[in-house]
């Protein structure tokens, strides 16, 4: 963990200012962008707040215009804190530490079995759509291992069809 400040831009609106209204609305924006905490925040937001800020103090007399636009400009940065993604393992002894690794390690063979086995999962889906398109075929098993009775025999139902249209099955 490390702390750092981002880089706010006291120009932010008016690159050049030339009158008071320019400086207090970059003063005022800056300001708005150091106690938001973020220094790339809408300028169009930031602007129109600007404006409303300056609709309050305009009327003031020079001096105090711009004492406020001192204050705004001597804003102090708040410090940001970054934190690391890696967990941190305060582990006293080395047992314990090697159980740790251990588990982490059991835990990510667990989750790459099972990303191989949906990936195994996905390829056989798309054979068996692949094969229903090209071929018209559909595989069913009724068990496994066990292949469907009628992929056996494709012409069982047409020779029951003529057992019974014919009247074989009755001389049996």
């Amino acid at each position: 963990m490390f702390l750092g400040t981002p880089k706010f831009n006291k120009k932010l609106i008016f690159k050049n200012p030339s009158n008071l209204y320019e400086n207090f609305c970059n003063a005022y924006a800056y300001y708005l962008a150091i106690s938001i905490g973020t220094p790339s925040s809408k300028k169009q937001d930031i602007f129109i707040k600007a404006q409303e800020g300056w609709k309050t103090i305009r009327n003031l007399n020079e001096e105090t215009i711009q004492n406020k636009i001192n204050n705004y400009l001597q804003t102090p940065l708040k410090p940001i804190q970054y934190t690391s993604f890696m967990p941190t393992l305060v582990i006293s002894n080395k047992i314990t530490k090697q159980e740790c690794i251990e588990k982490q390690l059991n835990k990510l063979n667990e989750l790459q079995k099972l990303k191989k086995h949906a990936a195994a999962q996905v390829k056989s889906q798309a054979k068996k759509r692949e094969a229903l398109k090209t071929r018209r075929e559909a595989i069913r098993y009724d068990s496994l291992g066990h292949p469907f009775f009628l992929l056996l025999n494709p012409d069982l139902p047409e020779q029951m069809h003529s057992y019974i249209k014919f009247g074989i099955a009755a001389k049996k």
